[in-house]
């Protein structure tokens, strides 16, 4: 085993020297990237933007702005987030459905790879508490969620590095598990990588490489270990060699960057509730704004909102948040003398619980027509708006799209950004956070295959807002349900008509229920979805293909993948409690191979 310095974090002659004082060979030019909390943000909002296309095209941009003077390779979100029970946060999650998760990450990935640049896919990201604890995982979730997400993202794209985290699950070494059978049967020829503590524990890796974390080495840089499969040198160049393979740098124009920015922050931004349609606002009502919003990096972009109210010839005032009695007064006043008040929430507000509940309580009981622009940080806190008849919260905004936003304020545009995981009515009763035990040696998570929506489309209790939830400002008629039944598949053929007069985009989204077997399975599943654009009144018919595969479940007691014949729902909705039509087929199957199995209507 032996040493390399590989990937620098910053270029130091000390630090430089401090590693080649341990190591046998230095090798510059590569960067590996993780993410900050500023990346960590636009990479969690594409998750709410239900659009693979999209994506592509911001990891593009991001690309685009991040442009160093060597390669570099980033990491992508996690497929799932192991922390400690006492932990585990709301924003942790990427999404609850391993479909949507793996249609975004390889789109990020191929976005990501498609300039000079590598990909790292971590399967599961995991607490460094937890890193001596053995992971009980059921099977079930292992192989319906984990496997299957991992197995959709590399059909689609095939990322430079694959990171295993270095825990024991269900008493197997990770890299001795089902992952690497899978990476063999695929013929996976990317390279594996994981995280380390000490020289002793690179000895043990049958890893490719691995990377000493920063934390626990007096240095910027991380430091890798290569088995006897790769020495620096051949390893240094297969990985230059796999980031040259990808196309030439290419760059967007202005123009295009501002077209694509824009649609991010209308696809990303969600509309949580509308009650007396306060949304979009009347231009011709006086308008009180109250509060700031920020963007990911913290940057006030309160003024230039204004600005935008002011330019369109609106009636407002303005009045911040804070403590100080005359700003409270000021407040108290807006309140009064505005037809509707805007409260805008940035994540700068974050942390002031206590005072801003008394605050919203306040503005609430002084004018009774208020909208709320909250920060995805403040969906774990939506108790405090209650008697708020309208919530939006900000995806992705910057400088450059405040303009954008404006024009979805005020109807030029809808939002139409998604919910990537269920927001509940009290979080201490989510099995997604709560169905943790641990234990001297072991972390045991039992929610099973009952992870986010799977579990609320059983319990149908404890729903703030449903997994895949985003309103728009139009109303949405679905009609016209036909299954065309094949030997193998069938094809779901319906209508969606946008009645109103604002141009939006429909994210349609098509569950299964199994409506007749005793086995253990969730209520529903997400299978496929799509995102429609719909110009005003306009109808748009879709046509999506269901493999027979997408029956099938997991069987702990076989040990393998397997199909049960009998009568299922297919449903076609705006989220997975927002049903609009469906329709019952039986299943019927000759043999647990589905390429000799039928489907006819029920």
């Amino acid at each position: 085993m032996k040493l390399h310095a590989l990937f620098s974090r910053k270029k130091d002659d000390s630090n430089i020297q401090n590693i080649q004082d341990q190591s046998d060979l230095f090798i510059s030019g590569i960067r590996f990237i993780e993410n900050n909390n500023a990346s960590k943000s636009v990479i969690n909002n594409l998750a709410r933007t239900w659009n693979s296309d999209l994506t592509y095209d911001i990891s593009f941009v991001y690309l685009q702005n991040k442009l160093t003077d060597c390669k570099c390779i980033y990491e992508t979100p996690s497929i799932f987030t192991l922390n400690k029970p006492d932990t585990f946060k709301y924003s942790d999650i990427y999404s609850e459905d391993p479909i949507l998760s793996a249609e975004i990450l390889s789109s990020l990935i191929n976005g990501l790879q498609s300039n000079i640049s590598g990909a790292s896919l971590n399967i599961i990201e995991n607490d460094p508490y937890l890193s001596t604890k053995n992971i009980l995982i059921d099977r079930r979730f292992y192989h319906e969620y984990i496997i299957k997400c991992l197995s959709l993202i590399l059909e689609k794209s095939h990322p430079l590095l694959i990171e295993f985290s270095d825990l024991q699950l269900n008493n197997d070494v990770m890299e001795h598990s089902e992952i690497y059978n899978y990476m063999k049967l695929i013929k996976y020829n990317g390279l594996y990588f994981k995280y380390i503590r000490s020289l002793e524990e690179a000895a043990m890796s049958s890893d490719d490489i691995s990377l000493i974390s920063k934390e626990n080495i007096n240095t910027d840089h991380k430091l890798i270990c290569t088995n006897n499969n790769y020495d620096a040198k051949t390893f240094y160049e297969k990985i230059n060699s796999k980031i040259d393979s990808y196309n030439e740098i290419n760059f967007y124009s202005e123009h295009e960057k501002s077209n694509i920015l824009n649609r991010f922050t209308e696809e990303s931004t969600v509309l949580l509730k509308n009650d007396s349609s306060l949304l979009p606002i009347d231009k011709t009502k006086k308008i009180g704004i109250i509060g700031s919003i920020s963007d990911t990096k913290g940057d006030d972009l309160t003024r230039q909102l204004i600005e935008c109210f002011a330019s369109d010839g609106v009636d407002f005032s303005y009045s911040p948040i804070t403590q100080e009695k005359a700003d409270l007064k000021d407040a108290e006043d807006i309140c009064k003398d505005n037809n509707i008040i805007l409260l805008l929430l940035g994540s700068e507000n974050k942390g002031r619980t206590l005072e801003l509940s008394k605050y919203i309580e306040l503005i609430t009981f002084l004018n009774k027509n208020i909208i709320a622009v909250i920060d995805e940080c403040f969906e774990t806190q939506l108790e405090f708006f209650n008697n708020v008849p309208a919530i939006i919260s900000v995806g992705y905004i910057t400088s450059s799209t405040v303009n954008h936003f404006y024009n979805i304020l005020s109807g030029k545009f809808s939002p139409s950004g998604r919910l990537a995981k269920t927001i509940p009515q009290d979080f201490t009763k989510d099995p997604s956070f709560t169905a943790y035990s641990l234990y001297e040696n072991d972390l045991e998570v039992k929610h099973s295959i009952y992870y986010g929506y799977r579990f609320f489309s059983k319990s149908k209790d404890n729903i703030r807002y449903p997994f895949g939830h985003g309103l728009t400002y139009n109303d949405i008629e679905y009609k016209g349900l036909r299954l065309v039944l094949h030997k193998d598949y069938l094809t779901i053929k319906f209508s969606v008509t946008n009645k109103g007069n604002i141009p939006c985009s429909e994210v349609v989204q098509v569950y299964i229920k199994d409506t007749s077997t005793d086995q253990f399975k969730s209520g529903k599943e997400l299978k496929k979805f799509a995102r429609i654009h719909l110009k005003a009144q306009e109808t748009k018919s879709v046509d999506l293909k269901l493999n027979l595969s997408e029956f099938a479940y997991f069987d702990p007691i076989k040990n393998k993948i397997t199909y049960t014949s009998g009568n299922y729902e297919i449903q076609i909705g705006r989220s997975s409690e927002d049903i609009r039509i469906k329709k019952d087929i039986r299943l019927q199957l000759t043999s647990e191979n589905p390429e000799v199995s039928c489907l006819y209507d029920k």
